[in-house]
């Protein structure tokens, strides 16, 4: 990875608001923290650093966090909400999100824990009656529903108008023509997994999906909701809040972007390279066809960059890089591997 890309990736980590760590993968023991999570948990960042994941959170809590952990796919998941403490000892509810990375030419993982304990305070608040939400609602300034299951009316907050957009006329008078708002790539998943939760027993329910606002813009939502039930059991409401958290999610796009590419022409970085090559060789080996690697550089580039100036030296090599790509197929691999170095990678080639 180049210097400007580590730089780069570097100056990401440090400056995103979430308290962020990045763990080894056997005892998740910290080994990079950003100062986000040094200023909200209240340790120096030597401190955090001999410290694992595991002693931020509450010891009877430890068994069932390093199964969730060991869960996670091979990419990017969630991994709960979990009651952590701080130095002085106050406790907060962190929701872990995960994915994976390189570090010091290791596998890792990068942790993001964000607080939530006002948005769980302000839920076990809210679930009492219509009369009280509504007020919640308006002190808060959450987005906010109501679904009543016997008429199918839902109920939006003006904090939920204010965050998604007004909409059609139609759009709070039920919960079938909510759902029509959520993405098209989201919608029966949600749909099922929701009416999966209130047939059953279970009186939560929580998903992450993606919104269409009015003007048809996408907003990423993650949504809490609590189901009242009769004394039978029967679903009768449910009550939930709805958080944007599109920022949040392009930041961990961002962050999991730069992991493996180079961040000034989006092509893959040594790491990923060195990851596709040995993936291709195996294939190579299991189908008996060749494979070809292309290493070049660029003469004379030094020049360019002391003859007009950076930004002209960045020109060039994102117009090296698009005639590249352009060079080979689809499933061909064309690399940044630092400064004006590039590699390409083709598979399947007869004799």
């Amino acid at each position: 990875v180049s210097k400007l890309a580590q730089e780069q990736y570097q100056t990401l980590f440090q400056s995103s608001p979430f308290p962020t760590f990045i763990c080894d993968t056997r005892k998740w023991r910290f080994l990079e923290v950003n100062e986000a999570a040094v200023s909200q948990y209240g340790y120096a960042r030597e401190e955090l650093l001999k410290m694992t994941l595991v002693e931020l959170g509450l010891p009877d809590d430890a068994p069932r966090l390093m199964q969730a952990l060991k869960a996670l796919d091979s990419t990017s998941a969630e991994a709960g909400t979990w009651q952590h403490r701080k130095k002085d000892g106050a406790a907060i509810d962190a929701e872990i999100v995960a994915f994976r990375t390189q570090f010091a030419r290791q596998q890792a993982r990068v942790i993001i824990a964000r607080d939530v304990s006002h948005s769980k305070h302000t839920q076990e608040v809210m679930w009492r009656d219509l009369e009280r939400f509504g007020l919640a609602s308006k002190a808060t300034g959450d987005a906010m529903l109501d679904w009543d299951l016997a008429t199918d009316q839902l109920w939006r907050s003006e904090g939920y108008e204010r965050l998604f957009g007004r909409g059609e006329t139609d759009a709070a008078t039920t919960m079938a023509a909510w759902f029509e708002h959520i993405h098209p790539d989201d919608r029966a998943r949600v749909q099922e997994q929701l009416l999966a939760v209130v047939k059953s027993a279970s009186n939560r329910w929580s998903d992450e999906f993606r919104l269409m606002r009015a003007d048809q813009s996408v907003v990423h939502v993650f949504a809490r909701g609590h189901i009242s039930r009769a004394e039978d059991g029967t679903a009768h409401r449910l009550s939930g809040v709805l958080q944007d958290v599109t920022e949040r999610k392009l930041q961990e796009e961002r962050t999991r972007f730069l992991a493996d590419h180079d961040e000034l022409t989006g092509l893959p970085n040594r790491s990923l390279f060195r990851q596709a090559l040995n993936e291709a060789l195996q294939r190579a080996e299991r189908s008996g066809k060749m494979l070809s690697i292309l290493f070049s550089d660029l003469d004379r580039f030094k020049n360019i960059n002391d003859s007009l100036g950076h930004d002209a030296g960045d020109e060039v090599l994102r117009a090296v890089s698009e005639r590249l790509s352009a060079c080979v197929r689809k499933v061909d691999m064309v690399a940044r591997f630092g400064g004006d170095e590039f590699a390409a990678l083709t598979e399947g080639l007869t004799a």
